[in-house]
């Protein structure tokens, strides 16, 4: 967990008459170190030297029973948030001497939770704050939207709008929770109306729609994916990911999570909540940290050139470090018994690290651990194989599917410029003076440059794809008998056909074993 060395609240422990704990400390330490502290001065006299020792004894007891909800904890900046109201309502009811210092800051601290809380109106729904929404602003880093089309109530037209992703991945989950499934159309229709109700202010338009209620993040949030069951969630204060789903499947993903976080291959997740009944079913969330870069954030990596971003992939030597550590993680897959079933470049993580990459494994939603599985089904091997070997085939036919979409889009992106430079050519031609602007002069250079260095960043980019099929399909060939003539290609079909038939054979086994469903 991530720890802060500055934060908020410093001030607040100073006005308690305490300092606040250290944040490598947590459970009885860290109560330990709160009540080595000494108290708030008071006047020497034996009635206040008794009072005052009352108060500590208060004191003792009010932080002791706080701090045991907190044991185990490390003191992050969200568990302090959580920490230090429910610490200042516990040091209100303690013997207090001479009503001063601490009973004016607890007064301001809890003016100022209030101020922060949402309120709520008529229908359930929340109103955020002035000082609510500016903290939420500030912690905002970006909004991200998607166009939705609506039937208008006056014309009855179709139209177009750009509506926050969060404020539809909210709906679409409470429409989940409901039971009652409806049309992308209606979702769109209801999403404008919590946006119009609220001003079409994003931030208050989430807050109306309470995400903590359905175990989301409270705070400023962005959408990382989001499904007819399930959204993942980054918390962007902490830079945590939540994921919330509404299946029973959930404690058994969190469990193999755990699997294949005890093997390596992913970070070991930070909570797991649920169940919260809700008509739909019940709804469970799992917190874990964030993967920042996946395999293909780095095949499709840019960078700036000209007017555009060019493609930036890694070089040959890179690539073959990627594809080496591929092949490991595979392996410690197979000898651990774990299989991922969902094994495409989004859900392979890369961290950087000397002296090549550590492969991280992402979304174990169709995952399963031999550990984990009936002890009848322990000893068989046939459907861990089975789940193995579709992993690897998936991966290939992945890899050669995500080849073919960038060249399409870069094919996409290279015509546009092409049309955008005749466009700005024909314009300086038709100058009656012959005079050509400056700001043109740099768009054509910059149009020129990108179409010149285009093709040589495609067939960098073609490379990193062959050397990572090339170690992939050595592995192939060694644990599944899987080989092809020659030198594997990213553009030979007979490679995708043939693992896609291998691949459509081992789904029947693993996705119908007891060792995927976890049942007699």
């Amino acid at each position: 967990v991530k720890t802060h060395t500055c934060h908020p609240n410093m001030g607040a422990w100073a006005e308690l008459g305490l300092q606040r704990p250290r944040d490598d400390v947590c459970g009885d330490a860290a109560a330990t170190e709160l009540l080595s502290e000494r108290p708030a001065k008071v006047p020497r006299t034996k009635d206040s030297r008794d009072a005052g020792q009352d108060r500590v004894a208060g004191l003792e007891t009010a932080v002791l029973n706080v701090l045991q909800r907190f044991r185990g904890q490390v003191l992050t900046a969200r568990i302090e948030a959580e920490l230090l109201p429910v610490l200042v309502k516990a040091l209100s009811v303690s013997p207090v001497v001479g009503q001063g210092r601490l009973e004016a800051t607890t007064c301001e601290l809890k003016t100022a939770e209030v101020a922060s809380k949402p309120v709520e109106i008529e229908d359930g729904r929340l109103r955020l704050t002035r000082q609510s929404l500016e903290e939420r602003v500030c912690k905002m880093r970006c909004i991200d939207a998607e166009v939705v089309k609506y039937k208008d109530k006056v014309t009855g037209k179709m139209l177009e709008a750009r509506v926050p992703a969060t404020v539809l991945a909210l709906l679409r989950l409470r429409a989940t929770c409901s039971g009652k499934p409806i049309s992308e159309q209606r979702l769109a229709r209801m999403a404008l109306d919590a946006m119009e109700e609220q001003a079409f202010d994003p931030v208050r338009a989430l807050a109306s729609l309470s995400p903590a209620s359905l175990l989301c993040p409270a705070g400023p949030l962005s959408v990382l994916g989001s499904g007819e069951i399930g959204v993942v969630f980054l918390e962007e204060e902490s830079g945590e990911v939540v994921k919330v789903m509404l299946e029973d499947f959930a404690k058994k993903e969190y469990d193999v999570f755990c699997a294949f976080a005890k093997a390596g291959l992913t970070p070991f997740p930070l909570a797991f909540h649920g169940p919260c009944t809700v008509p739909g079913g019940e709804l469970y969330s799992i917190r874990m940290q964030r993967i920042e870069r996946t395999l293909h954030d780095v095949l499709w990596a840019t960078a700036p050139c000209g007017p555009r971003r060019g493609l930036a992939p890694p070089s040959a030597t890179r690539a073959r470090e990627i594809g080496a550590a591929i092949v490991q993680a595979m392996q410690r897959m197979w000898d651990e018994g774990l299989v991922h079933g969902d094994l495409h470049l989004k859900n392979l993580g890369l961290k950087e690290a000397q002296p090549c990459p550590v492969v991280q494994l992402l979304d174990f939603g169709r995952s399963a651990a031999r550990s984990l599985a009936p002890p009848q089904c322990r000893a068989s091997t046939q459907a861990c194989r089975a789940g193995h070997e579709y992993d690897v085939c998936r991966l290939v036919v992945e890899l050669c599917q995500s080849f073919e979409d960038l060249m399409c889009v870069r094919d996409e992106l290279a015509q546009e410029c092409k049309r955008e430079l005749r466009e700005l050519r024909r314009a300086e031609r038709d100058q009656s003076d012959g005079t050509e602007t400056l700001h043109r002069a740099r768009l054509v250079a910059g149009f020129e440059a990108f179409l010149a260095d285009e093709p040589r960043a495609l067939a960098q980019a073609e490379a990193a794809y062959n050397a990572i099929l090339d170690a992939v399909m050595k592995y192939a060939s060694v644990k599944h008998d899987i080989c092809v003539d020659g030198v594997p290609s990213i553009r030979q079909r007979s490679i995708r056909q043939l693992c896609k038939r291998r691949m459509d054979n081992c789904d029947k086994l693993y996705f119908k074993s007891a060792l995927f469903w976890q049942e007699d």
